[in-house]
């Protein structure tokens, strides 16, 4: 999908700030929010407070305090207050009126903070800076340019790495992807330039509040890296933080290098993470997931997968990231705020804190399934895929997902099978790759229609069961490109990989509402 073609929830700017707004389509706020469950904690004290943008994504609260955290823009701002470190600081003297003059122009591409993004102040003080005048109408909300053929099936349009020069070798780009809020990392772990291969690159894209499109924000790689590192393989987001893993650097033992924000809201490396017992062919950063304070790395074992370990790192009150813990033969993992969840030959297992901060064992669950191959995690849903040892009623074996809720004891168990509805066989890989965001699951098949790929969409309603809703394709989709190679989802969005896709590989982004 273009980068242009994808459009953001809006953003109220002034909600934030309790300016004056004209021009503008208010939101409607939520009356009854109480933000812990605290009484007197309200919107109205969650719109107070210094970092909101941290504060509106706890607890979803930017879903349901939308006024207080935001959902509208498009508004002149006329008590606009620049600093440049953060949006929220109110600096006397620094207002849209102070861009007006010689060096407008200038001025109104100067960078600022907002919800964690880097942004330019045209888009916040938009009748100052000119050409970005008060609109006469505010432009409602479009899908993006992923469209609809029928109500059964989606076609999507992609983005690749944004101009970067393309080798005449595969780049793998959309190996792994991630997706938080507004923004987007793509591995290409083959990447390289032209006298150097497979040192890997992280293509960090940013959705920008103003023209809702996708923009490359920054290439990451490693600040130690060499050919050969496999930087990229694993990635993973949370909302300050970015994981990369590099399987191969360090003799094959691997790492992973932990990225975060600065002051100025630029991404840059902070931490390169190995195993404390790390080996020569461990390829430890093959998958990583993060979730606030935790990170978990899992190497890849070349001689048996099936030893493959998973690392928990923590980080400290001096923002040290330490490791706390190791679990022995994991295949696939996921973790959700307070949550991980392993799984292997034939068992489950469930891990929470305990009083004492530990993570413990808090349930295993003997599945009698074999060869996990992804898990996605949310608050009340495990949904683990398995891509060949389900058979449809003709006998022919597919791939599945295996759906485990949570009961309201906290007891897990198994509540449903998915099966694609396209009569898929072994080589369909469906269940290869698995997102859940709020009540979408998103199912990669990536071998589907001669390997081409495609990804199926499941949705389900309150207390009922995930029905099939939707499938994807590529609109460019030839053979052999592993469509649904990797997938990710975040709101309303669902990313895609498509491993071969031009021979290097693209990511398509689609509107999970189309």
């Amino acid at each position: 999908m273009k980068l242009n073609s994808i459009i953001a929830p809006l953003v109220c700017l002034s909600s934030l700030l309790n300016l004056k707004v004209t021009n503008a389509v208010l939101c409607s706020d939520d009356v009854d929010f109480r933000y812990n469950g605290a009484k007197h904690k309200t919107c109205k004290w969650v719109s107070k407070k210094l970092h909101v943008d941290k504060r509106c994504q706890l607890d979803g609260v930017g879903d349901a305090c939308s006024l207080s955290c935001g959902t509208c823009e498009y508004v002149d701002d006329p008590e606009f207050l620049f600093f440049p470190r953060s949006f929220y600081s109110r600096a006397s003297g620094e207002n849209c009126a102070s861009f007006l003059g010689n060096n407008k122009e200038k001025k109104c591409k100067i960078k600022i903070i907002i919800g964690g993004v880097k942004s330019q102040v045209k888009d916040h003080c938009r009748v100052t800076c000119g050409e970005y005048g008060p609109p006469t109408e505010v432009p409602s909300i479009s899908p993006s340019e992923s469209h609809c053929v029928n109500d059964t099936k989606i076609i999507a349009k992609k983005f690749d790495d944004s101009g970067q020069i393309v080798e005449d070798r595969q780049k793998f780009f959309g190996w792994s992807t991630a997706i938080v809020s507004n923004s987007i990392a793509v591995g290409a772990y083959a990447h390289g330039t032209f006298f150097s291969s497979y040192k890997g690159a992280v293509y960090l894209y940013q959705k920008k509040n103003f023209n809702k499109t996708w923009e490359l924000e920054a290439k990451l790689e490693a600040s130690d890296g060499v050919d050969g590192d496999y930087f990229g393989t694993g990635v993973a987001m949370s909302a300050d933080i970015l994981v990369a893993g590099a399987r191969r650097s360090d003799n094959f033992k691997g790492s992973a290098y932990v990225f975060s924000r600065d002051a100025r809201g630029t991404m840059m490396e902070s931490k390169k993470l190995f195993a404390s017992d790390g080996e020569e062919g461990d390829h430890f950063g093959a998958t990583v997931r993060v979730s606030k304070n935790l990170i978990l790395i899992q190497n890849s074992k070349v001689i048996d997968f099936t030893d493959s370990e998973l690392y928990f790192f923590e980080q400290n009150k001096k923002k040290v990231w330490k490791e706390v813990k190791k679990v022995l033969k994991v295949w696939a993992f996921d973790t959700s705020e307070g949550l991980v969840v392993t799984a292997t030959y034939n068992v489950l297992t469930i891990y929470s804190r305990s009083i004492s901060k530990e993570w413990e064992t808090t349930q295993e669950i003997i599945t009698g399934l074999t060869n996990p191959s992804s898990i996605s995690v949310s608050e009340d849903t495990i949904a683990m895929g398995i891509v060949n040892n389900e058979r449809n009623a003709e006998g022919v074996l597919m791939g599945a997902v295996h759906v485990f809720t949570k009961e309201v004891g906290g007891t897990w168990v198994k509540t449903q099978k998915l099966l694609s509805s396209n009569d898929g066989k072994i080589w369909d890989f469906f269940g290869k790759s698995v997102a859940i965001t709020g009540n979408v699951l998103v199912v990669g098949a990536t071998f589907d229609d001669n390997d081409q790929g495609a990804a199926y969409l499941f949705s389900r309603e309150e207390g009922r069961d995930w029905v099939e809703t939707k499938k994807v394709v590529a609109e460019d989709g030839a053979n052999r490109d592993y469509f649904g190679y990797s997938v990710s989802a975040s709101g309303t969005t669902a990313v895609i990989g498509a491993l071969r896709n031009d021979n290097r590989g693209s990511v398509y982004a689609i509107d999970l509402n189309c």
